[in-house]
């Protein structure tokens, strides 16, 4: 029943209509592998302006990531010398409670 109706209400394309055209390829925008700009006069490759930039933030996000993950390691020590000298003291304690209890009986 649905597609009876569907096709009843089907309108044919005017006679100038033609389909798009298909659809361009999407440009690559990943970076390039090698130096992505050529100095005309001496000949030399480097990368441009934006791909420098780019590689410098990167080195700079790898750098405080890396100085974030030493920071990290250091209080983590930090943190198992504390618990450690922790776990020393209230072994000392308890000793000193036990020992106290002995003495008066």
């Amino acid at each position: 029943m649905i597609c009876k109706q569907v096709s009843k209400r089907f309108v044919k394309p005017p006679d100038w209509w033609t389909p798009p055209p298909a659809e361009v390829a999407t440009p690559s925008l990943r970076k390039p592998d090698i130096p992505c700009f050529t100095d005309r006069k001496t000949n030399e490759s480097r990368l441009c302006v934006r791909c420098m930039e780019e590689q410098a933030k990167e080195e700079e996000e790898k750098r405080s990531a890396r100085e974030k993950e030493e920071e990290e390691r250091k209080s983590m020590g930090d943190a198992k010398a504390r618990l450690a000298a922790r776990r020393k003291r209230k072994a000392r304690e308890s000793n000193l409670a036990a020992a106290k209890k002995k003495k008066p009986a």
